[in-house]
């Protein structure tokens, strides 16, 4: 189970997806598959992923949210997208702004300056650290490749 489901979908946008509806079930699944995948790869760093309500229900709830917003805002840019609806040169775009937000949490999460307190700490099997090999490194260098 990941972050959010398409049930935490229409909630959040008051819309129902089908097959006939923009986008699809398929595709707001798809989002949310996608959505979750990249969550995970900014905090498998830190936590163990996938993060879960059982273990940790805060820090389930602050990804959830990271997550809404993150699957609304690609939902809106397919809508505007397809209905080709268009902003005034110079003006901003919400959707990007909402987007933009939900990537800076997950930023802050990896850089460890937003902590998920209730979260278990720790490195999935596979993930390549830098430093010095301990688990107390919280700060690894960037590598120049």
């Amino acid at each position: 189970m990941g972050y959010h489901d398409i049930d935490d979908v229409k909630a959040e946008t008051g819309q129902t997806y089908d097959a006939n509806s923009l986008p699809t079930a398929t595709k707001v699944n798809d989002l949310i598959a996608n959505t979750d995948a990249v969550i995970d790869g900014y905090i498998k760093g830190r936590y163990n992923v996938p993060v879960t309500v059982a273990d940790s229900p805060t820090a389930y709830k602050v990804l959830k949210r990271i997550a809404l917003k993150m699957t609304v805002a690609e939902i809106e840019v397919i809508q505007k997208e397809t209905t080709r609806r268009s902003t005034t040169e110079g003006d901003s775009d919400p959707i990007n702004a909402k987007k933009a937000e939900a990537l800076r949490y997950l930023r802050d999460i990896e850089k460890g300056i937003l902590e998920l307190t209730d979260a278990t700490k720790g490195h999935t099997t596979g993930e390549v650290r830098y430093g010095t090999g301990t688990d107390t490194d919280e700060n690894p260098p960037t590598p120049n490749w």
